[in-house]
């Protein structure tokens, strides 16, 4: 959603640590720009939750040149 120079967003994503252990991180933000364009503001509240790779949602990597969106889970 947005209004102004305010956008909330909610995101999802998945990433592993050094020792391979994988992550689901997701939540939401809410930011503010100045008149320039730069972020001015930002709120996030992330939770990480700790999964198996077999338990991946969001596949990759991506080909190269990939620039399709995946489906809502």
């Amino acid at each position: 959603a947005f209004e102004g120079n305010r956008i909330a967003v909610r995101f999802q994503y998945e990433w592993h640590d050094e020792s391979g252990q994988w992550w689901r991180s997701y939540g939401n933000e809410q930011w503010e720009f100045t008149p320039e364009g730069l972020m001015s503001r930002r709120e996030a509240s992330i939770n990480d939750v700790r999964i198996d790779e077999s338990d991946r949602r969001i596949p990759g990597p991506r080909p190269e040149g990939d620039e399709s969106v995946l489906p809502q889970q």
